[in-house]
């Protein structure tokens, strides 16, 4: 199969393909700067796709979320230009479960993120293992941010997660929500599997979802301690008003994690 050369956009030099779908998408070098980037070129007709999927990626300045260096129009191609990270959380999950306190950052800084998202009126929809990107230094990036309401949305469930929060089942999300997403995921990291992992099929795993209460997470991993799974824990609760009352204070009560594990 022949793949596509990568058009001439200026500032670019193309190293490698890395995907085709609506686009296509290159590693590429920024050639005043030395930077490796994705490259993501889209024709003309796919402009306004283009900059409705990454303008508002381009307003968001966070540490933990990913960096959009160029957005434009060059001959009959649109293009973004992306910081560049290759692997995800779920490429690591499969190596096995975290040592606490790696799980315990990580999990602080995705949180730090989606607070300062939802401050700007953001919201990431999917929030899985596979969203959470990992850079060489093993700081997590987040991408694929929409524009919402940052206080209540509602949408409709199309693939059930084992990552997704009860009250998804009524097409319900709110920043709640994200504390039940965020502590499913510490769950994985911990544990190196999903509060429900019932490998029975997807309508016995919702069940779960919706009637029990996950396994503590030490009854997993005995090296889990005490108060790092009671955070966990709080997190997954049944009603979002028994989590913690915002990511904010998550973060923070994994900030005091953290340091006391120093």
């Amino acid at each position: 199969m022949a793949f596509p050369a990568q058009p001439p956009i200026p500032g670019y030099e193309p190293v490698r393909l890395l995907a085709i779908n609506l686009g296509t998408v290159y590693l590429a070098r920024h050639s005043s700067t030395g930077m490796l980037v994705a490259l993501k070129v889209f024709r003309r007709d796919f402009a306004q796709h283009s900059r409705d999927l990454h303008a508002p990626l381009a307003h968001l300045h966070h540490p933990n979320i990913i960096r959009v260096f160029g957005i434009g129009d060059f001959e009959e191609s649109s293009y973004c230009a992306l910081e560049y990270v290759e692997k995800t959380l779920a490429d690591r999950l499969l190596q096995g479960s975290l040592p606490e306190v790696e799980a315990a950052r990580l999990t602080r800084a995705v949180a730090s993120a989606l607070q300062y998202a939802r401050d700007q009126g953001m919201i990431l929809l999917n929030l899985t293992p596979n969203a959470i990107l990992l850079n060489e230094e093993n700081v997590p990036k987040l991408a694929d941010f929409h524009a919402g309401d940052a206080r209540t949305e509602s949408h409709a469930i199309t693939l059930p997660s084992a990552f997704m929060a009860p009250e998804e089942l009524q097409g319900i999300t709110t920043a709640a929500t994200d504390v039940y997403r965020l502590g499913a995921v510490m769950y994985a990291m911990l544990t190196g599997e999903p509060p429900f992992a019932d490998r029975s099929g997807l309508e016995a795993t919702l069940r779960q979802l919706i009637g029990e209460r996950p396994m503590p997470p030490r009854q997993v991993n005995a090296k889990v301690g005490s108060d790092l799974e009671a955070v966990c824990m709080k997190c997954l609760e049944k009603r979002p008003e028994a989590r913690y009352a915002s990511l904010q204070e998550l973060a923070d009560s994994l900030r005091r994690f953290v340091k006391s594990s120093n």
